[in-house]
């Protein structure tokens, strides 16, 4: 082999691993989520009415393995399950070391919703989406339930969400069992 043939050779080598490590890191990454916390008026009845809804967008950020690291891209709720959000804020931040909520999935290609029900704490203040509202203040942490379960996916909650300015909170919520739905893509 002449000097010519063996750069050629170590540039084709280099591209090749180079290019398939790209496309390997990029197909690591699951879809976009949407995970939707419906808070019922008594939280272990499925016929109440609905008193308060979460919902999150939710993008893939990082891969090891089946574990992935989701960022909420938007937070958005509602004080009933009818209508547009009242409430939006855009990028909240978990409480954890990076900002990201990491799911130990089965298979991180096709996460499913019961994987999503042990949500990070988080808080912030959500900009109301009209004039005439309040902003809201929120806390919420998600967790596994204990019990039997009144929901097709049912975590727990504890948390609250209170009026900008107000003195008590809209709806507390201690350990409650909530309602999950959403899945791939965006709801909202």
């Amino acid at each position: 082999m002449y000097r010519g043939d063996v750069w050629n050779l170590s540039t084709l080598i280099a591209t090749v691993l180079f290019g398939t490590t790209c496309l390997v890191a990029k197909a690591e990454l699951p879809a976009d989520q949407a995970v939707k916390f419906s808070i019922h008026e008594t939280p272990d009845n499925p016929r109440s009415a609905v008193a308060f809804v979460v919902e999150l967008e939710l993008t893939a950020i990082n891969t090891n393995g089946n574990l992935v690291g989701w960022k909420i891209t938007e937070a958005r709720f509602w004080d009933s399950a009818e209508g547009d959000p009242k409430w939006i804020e855009d990028s909240p931040v978990l409480d954890t070391g990076d900002g990201l909520w990491w799911i130990d999935h089965n298979n991180a290609q096709d996460p499913q919703l019961s994987e999503f029900v042990n949500l990070p704490y988080f808080e912030g203040t959500a900009d109301a989406e009209s004039a005439w509202d309040d902003n809201l203040e929120y806390e919420l942490e998600g967790d596994f339930f204990s019990g039997t379960p009144p929901y097709d996916v049912t975590g727990a909650a504890t948390g609250a969400f209170t009026l900008e300015g107000e003195p008590e909170p809209e709806l507390v919520v201690d350990d409650d069992p909530v309602e999950l739905e959403g899945g791939e893509g965006t709801t909202g």
